[in-house]
């Protein structure tokens, strides 16, 4: 009798799963993401089921933080070297169009000290020279991608494009200091690789053991994602998260003036948290602003932060995870696979 209801309660949850998986399949492939009704039948209904799952982890996990003796070090740094971006994102509130921040380079001098301020702590996480930006608009990057790798060694230098400026002789500068090099392709209509990316494939294809570092995304320039802060403007519906969100405990965001933002949403830095031309990187860590946004978000929730109480980015999971990685070895085989699939 007892295996008989096992048997029962296995055929259920295999055909729910089947259910589940063909509605699924039938509602992303007859609304894309680009399209309104992605939004209300798909994105928001995963959203308020995520929310669900992670609040009762969140709080756990940030009360955790908040009890150690010494909080620890941040495990991810992006460094915004130039705030400009020649992406044309529908999401994206600092495109090309609906960029409002004042244009800034950071000075070189400021760049290499945060970089031996790094170097000091032994850094081993996660190095990004890059930030809300196409950091190849500064002409300075591979060179500075070179130093900081140097500099520290056992980081994990991921380094994000979106193609458009790349070209062989800049791929094969920077791709011997990259851990992880990802290409985000930006379409209009029907997905395809532009000309100098196809040589970055053919690059590729040479040399195999780099398909273990590159991975190159195809997304729709009018996707509808997550919403930046609140602050996508290709968003309608708004589902205001209970859960809260670890990026201000794990994650530094420095602007090319050198003021520190709040985290990767905060795109334009309407939240300063610190300016390293006052005080060094570990000192602002550890500074009481810092202490008083991680004691808002966890005994408070998000809706005490006025960036954070509209703000649908589940902060420290997905490419945010983990200091050590972005993408997990199946995810670099399967986006290759849609690639080869659109070379033929």
């Amino acid at each position: 009798m007892k295996i008989l209801i096992i048997r029962i309660i296995y055929r259920f949850n295999r055909t729910r799963k089947n259910i589940v998986k063909t509605i699924k399949d039938f509602i992303l492939n007859n609304f894309p993401k680009q399209i309104r009704l992605y939004e209300l039948l798909v994105l928001l209904p995963q959203k308020i089921i995520q929310d669900y799952k992670r609040k009762p982890l969140i709080e756990k996990e940030l009360k955790q933080y908040l009890t150690q003796d010494e909080f620890p070090l941040f495990m991810t740094i992006e460094i915004e070297t130039i705030n400009r971006c020649n992406g044309e994102c529908a999401f994206c509130p600092v495109n090309r169009y609906d960029d409002i921040r004042e244009f800034k380079l950071m000075d070189e001098a400021l760049f290499k000290n945060i970089i031996e301020q790094l170097k000091a702590l032994n850094y081993e996480g996660r190095l990004q020279i890059f930030s809300n930006n196409e950091p190849l608009m500064d002409k300075r990057i591979c060179e500075f991608v070179k130093f900081a790798k140097e500099a520290c060694p056992h980081s994990h230098m991921s380094f994000f494009t979106n193609g458009t400026l790349l070209n062989d002789e800049k791929f094969l500068k920077l791709i011997p200091y990259c851990d992880t090099f990802c290409i985000d392709i930006y379409y209009s209509g029907k997905a395809n690789l532009p000309g100098n990316i196809k040589n970055i494939v053919r690059i590729c294809n040479e040399k195999p053991e780099l398909k273990n570092k590159v991975i190159i995304s195809l997304i729709n320039k009018d996707a509808i994602r997550n919403n930046r802060g609140g602050q996508s403007k290709n968003r309608i519906f708004k589902y205001r998260l209970k859960s809260s969100c670890k990026l201000p405990f794990q994650q530094i965001i420095v602007r090319p003036d050198g003021k520190l933002s709040l985290c990767c949403n905060d795109a334009c830095g309407a939240l300063t948290l610190g300016d390293l031309s006052k005080n060094s990187l570990l000192e602002i860590w550890h500074s009481d602003i810092y202490k008083k946004i991680r004691e808002d978000l966890c005994y408070n929730g998000r809706s005490v932060i006025d960036l954070c109480k509209d703000c649908d980015n589940f902060g420290g999971f997905g490419t945010n995870a983990s200091k050590d990685y972005i993408f997990k070895p199946d995810e670099f085989a399967r986006k290759w696979s849609i690639i080869e699939k659109l070379e033929l």
